[in-house]
């Protein structure tokens, strides 16, 4: 009985095979149907597809009608992700950067023309001594903070300290304390507050200061590195080196840039 039941399953197989060959055969070719766009008098939304007709394609190599634009006068910017701070020294975000790239400014910024050099923003000129370790930067003078404070050298050095030493977990400041402060303390409170100076924080702090100084009587601030490094002057384009003002962040409750404070900030 399950022998003669197999037999006729596998006949069975091969009739449901030969007759869906024969309607492959005889069916017609299909045609794709065009893509569907939006309903008549609907406005296209991003992703939509739109419909193209034969008669309507562009020749190769011919640019298409400009599209109709629902508002001209409008520009809209689409980013990835919201900002997670307008705090220079925290930030280390594309999102966060971008904001504060226009609102914040470092003390120098790469070429238009040639992202290799470099022009002044905060800075009229800077001098590198002949060990590559010592950068001087003048300050530009009549700059003027969005509260109406004036800018001044030492706002620049503070903007540094505050940095370096609010060093959050994941944020930036380990670019900047490799060339202050050596190439193997890319943490503030492990590498520098609890190995090299057994925890305490004022000397610490310090010790930060020795590393950026200013003269506000000559208008300078200077960078004292630890060795020659080839990326400085690129690391401070960055938005991590953007300079706040002291006044400012002290009004707000931030760090008045004493060191007997700094654990506190």
């Amino acid at each position: 009985m399950s022998t003669r039941f197999g037999h006729l399953g596998l006949a069975s197989c091969i009739m449901i095979g030969l007759l869906l060959l024969a309607a492959c055969d005889a069916a017609p070719a299909l045609t794709p149907s065009p893509i569907a766009g939006p309903a008549p008098g609907a406005t296209a939304q991003a992703g939509d597809a739109v419909a193209t007709s034969p008669a309507a394609a562009t020749p190769a190599g011919q640019a298409g009608p400009a599209p109709e634009l629902k508002n001209p006068d409008t520009l809209v910017e689409t980013s990835f992700g919201e900002l997670a701070t307008l705090d220079p020294a925290w930030a280390y975000d594309a999102s966060s950067a971008e904001v504060i790239a226009n609102i914040y400014e470092p003390l120098i910024t790469v070429k238009r023309e040639k992202s290799s050099e470099f022009v002044p923003l905060l800075a009229t000129k800077w001098d590198i001594s002949s060990d590559g370790k010592t950068y001087t930067f003048t300050i530009r003078k009549g700059v003027k903070f969005h509260a109406g404070q004036d800018l001044t050298p030492e706002d620049v050095a503070y903007s540094f300290w505050r940095g370096l030493m609010q060093d959050r977990a994941g944020g930036p400041q380990w670019i900047l304390l490799q060339p202050f402060l050596g190439v193997n303390v890319q943490t503030f409170k492990g590498d520098l507050v609890e190995k090299q100076f057994n925890k305490d924080w004022a000397q610490a702090c310090a010790a930060v200061k020795q590393v950026v100084t200013f003269d506000n009587a000559a208008g300078t601030v200077t960078l004292h590195l630890q060795q020659p490094y080839a990326p400085m002057l690129q690391i401070l384009t960055g938005t991590w080196s953007a300079v706040v003002s002291k006044a400012w962040v002290s009004q707000q409750g931030g760090w008045n840039g004493d060191c007997a404070t700094a654990e506190k900030y």
